[in-house]
């Protein structure tokens, strides 16, 4: 699979979509656990019943996840992806394909943010990852045909860096 022909500018898109989507639902779920903490159905049947309190913690919690959302979402409409020359290393807004010890490939987009994300675009499925993760940390400074390793979760897995824009 050839990757120069692929549109960071329009995969940075969908994500900034994706990402604005769920932090529209986050938001939403904020205003709707704040508004049940206050109801008047939610006051204290006696001194041992705490559903107010717990709710408007869940609120609180709800409202900053979405707040952190938003200023990841902020940092992905200002970015601009670079574009990658096979003897550059990686950094933010690379696209990286990757392989495993078993042959199988991987399309890897390094983001300052919103890690974990999965997209579908160009025809291609695409996972998000950060510096802070270890396959982020793993691929940062490396290049086309270095080998890496990964360790999460108790396993380990080796990689190679097949392509890169």
């Amino acid at each position: 699979m050839a990757l120069e022909q692929f549109d960071k500018q329009e995969l940075l898109a969908a994500l900034v979509a994706q990402l604005h989507g769920q932090v529209d639902g986050m938001s939403r779920r904020a205003r709707e656990i704040a508004a049940s903490a206050t109801h008047e159905e939610s006051r204290p049947e006696s001194d041992k019943d705490t559903r107010a309190i717990e709710e408007s913690y869940l609120a609180r919690g709800q409202a900053k996840r979405a707040a952190e959302a938003e200023a990841a979402l902020q940092v992905l409409r200002s970015l601009r992806a670079k574009r990658f020359e096979e003897d550059q290393p990686i950094a933010v807004t690379a696209l990286v394909m990757i392989e495993d010890q078993e042959g199988d490939r991987k399309l890897v987009f390094l983001a300052p943010a919103a890690g974990g994300s999965r997209l579908q675009t160009q025809g291609h499925t695409v996972d998000v990852v950060t510096a802070a993760s270890p396959l982020g940390r793993g691929l940062l400074g490396k290049q086309v045909d270095d080998d890496f390793e990964v360790s999460a979760g108790g396993t380990s897995r080796d990689w190679s860096i097949v392509e890169v824009v």
